[in-house]
């Protein structure tokens, strides 16, 4: 198999290990339940329905922009500065998640707004380094690579936690 640097490929692999802890833990297991019952409250499905908003906004957005902000990175050649950019948005609205307390429905539908536009809008920026590191023919080897380190990930993070 031909890549350009292994070491790039380690990167990209544990960039995924990273980030899918983000998918099992924030956004599909642990913080809804969370925010749905602990801060918002689901008596009546109202956590539900402000969970439900919070992931189609942050989804809308990122669909909307990232054609866009795609073309603008491939243009100026500033991929990596988006990426990190992203991720420190995720980062830091997760980070800030410590501070939402039982009512805070708005702080937290702000916060879930922000941590899914870094974690799924970085996603198209560390995506488009595939080809950089590995040729098309091994392209998709490389990519299960990353994905099968990225379910390593999730579940270290589900254990963890």
């Amino acid at each position: 198999m031909k890549v350009n640097n292994p070491k790039q490929v380690l990167s990209w692999c544990f960039f995924d290990f990273a980030n899918s802890g983000y998918s099992a833990v924030i956004a599909a297991v642990i913080f809804p339940v969370y925010y749905v019952s602990a801060i918002v409250g689901n008596e009546e499905g109202q956590g539900d329905m402000w969970w439900g908003r919070a992931i189609s906004v942050s989804m809308a957005f990122v669909a909307f922009t990232s054609p866009f902000l795609g073309g603008i990175a491939d243009y100026s050649g500033k991929r990596k500065r988006l990426l990190f950019f992203y991720t420190l948005l995720c980062v830091l609205a997760v980070a800030s998640f410590s501070f939402l307390d039982k009512g805070m429905i708005g702080a937290g539908f702000i916060l879930v707004v922000l941590a899914n536009i870094g974690m799924e809008g970085g996603l198209a920026f560390y995506n488009s380094f595939l080809p950089e590191i590995a040729d098309r023919p091994h392209q998709g080897r490389v990519s299960a690579w990353g994905y099968a380190i990225g379910y390593a990930g999730s579940t270290g993070g589900q254990i963890y936690h």
